[in-house]
C-alpha cells in the first residue's frame, strides 16, 4: 500500500470517528449497530473511489 493511501485511510478514520461521536452526542442511548446503520445509510458517495 502506498503512502498516499495510508494517509488517506488514516484521515478518513478520524472523520468517521468524529461523525460517530456527534451522532452519539445527539443520542447517547444508541447501540454501536444503530450508529453504524445511521452512518452507512446517510452516507452519500461524492465520486471518491477508494
Amino acid at each position: 500500500m502506498d503512502r498516499f493511501k495510508i494517509e488517506f485511510t488514516e484521515r478518513l478514520r478520524l472523520y468517521v470517528a468524529s461523525v460517530a461521536a456527534l451522532v452519539l452526542n445527539a443520542n447517547p442511548t444508541l447501540t454501536p449497530a444503530q450508529v453504524e446503520y445511521i452512518l452507512t445509510t446517510i452516507a452519500k458517495p461524492n465520486g471518491i473511489i477508494a
